[in-house]
């Protein structure tokens, strides 16, 4: 590890005082959650047909993001927050720390004990019916319905089905979860990317709208990312390490 790294990132961190945290799946692989991309273990590599990532496509099968759901379920129900989560709960606590704007659907940051989180893609902790907005915890959908693969829940309420609370290709992200996201990138000393590849849009625009207002970039990826040049520091390293060397 380059320690001459870790010890600029470190002298970032002491000398700012609004850090944005912009959190990928890098944040959680040492939790044992998957990332996307990875060859032979990512998500991407699961799922055959990747029509069921968008919102037509679930329409026409959505038993097939149910079929995901249950594969992620083990993980999901023992999962526990990493190291890094608990670092950036603990930035919070110290009010270093503007908010987390996270990629991620798992819900570590606030079962480490972050408040202030935008989920970009939502949760896959939640579902809600696409006819009357019913709500109701995943774990619980899962648990109760033998239909899959070929079938999604349906909302007893109203008989529309249910759908997990995660944004699919073809969806608009929240706005107001990105107008947060936004305010916080350009009012931040420090935006601090943890586990992103910043390969997608429109939260790899985050990074380039705090160095406009003034703010300065790290990067802590296992890749290489194609803001690596914007960043005054880079670390292609296992996050949980490079918080470990930090403290």
């Amino acid at each position: 590890m380059d320690m001459d790294a870790v010890q600029r990132l470190d002298s970032l961190v002491k000398g700012s005082r609004n850090i944005t945290a912009l959190t990928g799946a890098g944040i959680s692989t040492s939790a044992g959650i998957p990332d996307f991309r990875s060859p032979g273990t990512g998500l991407w590599n699961v799922m055959e047909d990747l029509d069921a990532f968008t919102s037509a496509g679930f329409l026409r099968k959505p038993g097939k993001l149910y079929q995901l759901a249950l594969k992620l379920a083990p993980s999901m129900e023992s999962v526990r927050p990493t190291l890094a989560h608990e670092w950036l709960a603990r930035l919070e606590d110290q009010g270093k720390l503007l908010g987390t704007v996270t990629q991620n659907v798992d819900g570590l940051h606030q079962m480490a004990g972050s408040k202030r989180v935008v989920e970009l893609h939502g949760t896959f902790r939640t579902a809600s019916c696409t006819q009357c907005g019913e709500g109701v915890e995943m774990e619980e959908l899962l648990a109760d319905y033998d239909g899959f693969p070929d079938e999604a829940p349906t909302c007893e309420l109203c008989g529309g089905l249910f759908k997990p609370d995660v944004i699919l290709f073809g969806d608009l992200l929240p706005p107001d979860a990105f107008r947060t996201a936004s305010e916080w990138a350009e009012s931040c000393d420090l935006l601090l990317v943890l586990g992103s590849s910043l390969l997608v849009s429109p939260a790899n625009g985050l990074p380039s709208s705090a160095i406009r207002a003034g703010g300065s970039l790290a990067i802590v990826n296992l890749e290489s990312t194609p803001l690596d040049g914007m960043a005054r520091v880079v670390l292609h390293e296992e996050i949980d390490s490079v918080i470990r060397a930090l403290q």
